[in-house]
């Protein structure tokens, strides 16, 4: 098993020998090296566990191997770990914890199907879009409707584009923008008489808003005199098509 293991790295390594020694080389780009990696590490940990013996030569390595899962399963549960931590001086398990879970903030779900529907009628049909968004969205969550728009174009130099999504107040100077790159654009806050020019300029505006919040935003739209009407009502986020109505 340590030969394949070992033969295994050198396949995905050598091929890649030029970007290693050229400079410095994402992490993301050698994950395929977790599965044998894991491979040499469980073999090792074997021997090192296989070779314990007591002085009357009974093998200890079956006792080891039961501690170290109790102990690995004890620190995992969020249950268990939890009350651990109410005796004295065991809260440095935390230490040990990192090597076994993700800590809350890498743990975050997004709802991709939802986030890529909202994609798919931002940058439906041809016309550009204005899309508001409430700040209580995640700016992740809306890098991922980015995510499944369309591709930039190969004339498009990213590396001097502003992230889309960034927080910004749009005013009517927004409009001059001829979306040579971006399809649509994302605004946290709008200046007065901003939609009507939008409208007046044949721009599809589209507002994005937390679902718990929903009943209260329609309200307000409504109030402002702006039909609406929901196109994706998700768990998570409802997006709405917006019209004035005056």
């Amino acid at each position: 098993m340590t030969t394949i293991g070992i033969i295994w790295v050198l396949l995905i390594v050598l091929p890649r020998a030029g970007s290693l020694l050229s400079g410095p080389l994402h992490s993301r780009l050698l994950a395929d090296l977790m599965i044998p990696l894991v491979l040499l590490s469980s073999v090792g940990l074997s021997g090192i566990l296989s070779s314990y013996s007591l002085r009357n030569g009974v093998k200890v390595s079956r006792g080891i191997t039961f501690v170290a899962i109790v102990f690995t399963l004890t620190i995992s549960i969020p249950a268990s770990y939890d009350w651990l931590k109410t005796f004295p001086g065991l809260w440095r398990l935390q230490y040990a914890r990192t090597f076994l879970v993700p800590p809350k903030y890498e743990r975050n779900k997004y709802p991709t199907q939802e986030l890529q529907q909202i994609a798919t009628n931002i940058y439906a049909g041809e016309r550009n879009t204005i899309v508001l968004w409430d700040p209580e969205i995640p700016q992740e969550s809306l890098n991922i409707v980015r995510y499944f728009g369309p591709k930039y174009p190969t004339s498009a130099d990213l590396s001097m584009e502003p992230d889309p999504t960034n927080k910004q107040v749009c005013n009517q100077e927004s409009l001059i923008n001829e979306w040579k790159v971006e399809p649509a654009i994302f605004c946290s806050a709008i200046e007065k008489g901003f939609l009507k020019h939008a409208e007046f300029e044949g721009k599809r505006i589209i507002a994005l808003m937390p679902a718990k919040q929903e009943i209260d935003m329609l309200s307000m739209l409504s109030s402002l005199s702006y039909d609406y009407q929901i196109i994706v009502e998700g768990s998570f986020i409802t997006a709405v098509a917006l019209r004035n109505s005056q």
